[in-house]
């Protein structure tokens, strides 16, 4: 129940924020581009503002996509209405699978992940569930929890960045780890259409609950790319590599993953996501235990 509640809270100081409008191209059935601010992207269709054209409401049956400049990476056209993080970006995600032959396996995943960003601020919020079974054997529980926030400066590439995170895990030495980061990042590439790839580099620390119980200060390093490849498709992907400082280096984490994306009905917000997550730690000393991978195949629901 706690943990519901720290989630609760952070929902509701998000919900705090307001959304403007953002860069986009809204590809018609027939092959035409319109070019403007979108302002509203759902499933009864999409409202841009047009420079010559003024404000266009196009029905969903007349779209064939609708591509949001990645310059706002976090941001595809969330709708303003209700109460549930209104104007953000929002994408569900389930997934399960399983096999009944000499190995019986059951894999199952879900997520929720929501964000928003402007030219002064950058909001991501996600939320996973893994669980795998093999021969009745829990081989994956993991839960995880993260908010993070970036604070821009328009015509800048530097920005600066914080961002909190709690996990529980039962595969690992930890039963429930809490974490908090903050530092400078930079945007080496940002190519709104095309392709980003932004560093951090910070300070933190982590604390672990459990069998052992302790907090373990870190720096981290970290790459984060996002690739548009065409209309339909793109490829995310980050490394994160995190040195103890006590005693300085003598241990160190590494979090990497990649996530590939397939919109299949644009109109209805329906894609197909593949994803493999990894981490290591290098202070579990069974060396059978020190890596996790998880390779994830999820439906995705954008609203």
């Amino acid at each position: 129940m706690k943990h519901i509640l720290t989630l609760g809270t952070t929902s509701a100081l998000l919900l705090a924020l307001t959304a403007p409008t953002h860069a986009g191209v809204v590809t018609l059935g027939n092959g035409d581009k319109i070019e403007g601010e979108v302002v509203r992207n759902d499933s009864d269709g999409v409202e841009i503002n047009h420079d010559v054209l003024g404000t266009l409401n196009l029905p969903a049956a007349d779209i064939a996509g609708v591509q949001v400049s990645n310059a706002d990476p976090a941001y595809t056209g969330g709708n303003d209405d209700g109460w549930f993080f209104p104007g953000w970006d929002k994408r569900a995600t389930a997934g399960i699978s399983g096999t009944v032959a000499d190995i019986n396996t059951l894999n199952f995943n879900t997520s929720f992940e929501t964000g928003y960003a402007d030219d002064t601020r950058r909001w991501s919020v996600d939320a996973f569930y893994i669980y795998q079974e093999t021969e009745s054997d829990e081989t994956a529980n993991w839960f995880s929890v993260a908010v993070g926030r970036d604070w821009l400066f328009e015509g800048e590439p530097y920005f600066y960045w914080a961002n909190g995170r709690f996990q529980i895990n039962r595969q690992r030495s930890y039963e429930e780890r809490t974490s908090g980061f903050f530092g400078v990042g930079y945007e080496f590439i940002n190519r709104p259409d095309d392709f980003a790839l932004r560093g951090r580099f910070g300070a933190g620390g982590i604390y672990d609950a459990g069998e052992f119980n302790e907090f373990t200060a870190e720096v981290v390093l970290g790459l984060e790319a996002e690739w548009t490849i065409d209309d339909q498709s793109s490829l995310t992907a980050f490394t994160r590599f995190f040195p103890s400082l006590d005693p300085a280096f003598s241990d160190y984490r590494n979090e990497s993953g990649a996530t590939y994306t397939l919109e299949l009905d644009t109109a209805r917000g329906l894609s197909f996501q593949a994803e493999v997550l990894f981490d290591f730690d290098s202070k579990i000393d069974d060396p059978f235990e020190d890596t996790a991978v998880s390779y994830l195949a999820a439906l995705v629901y954008d609203f």
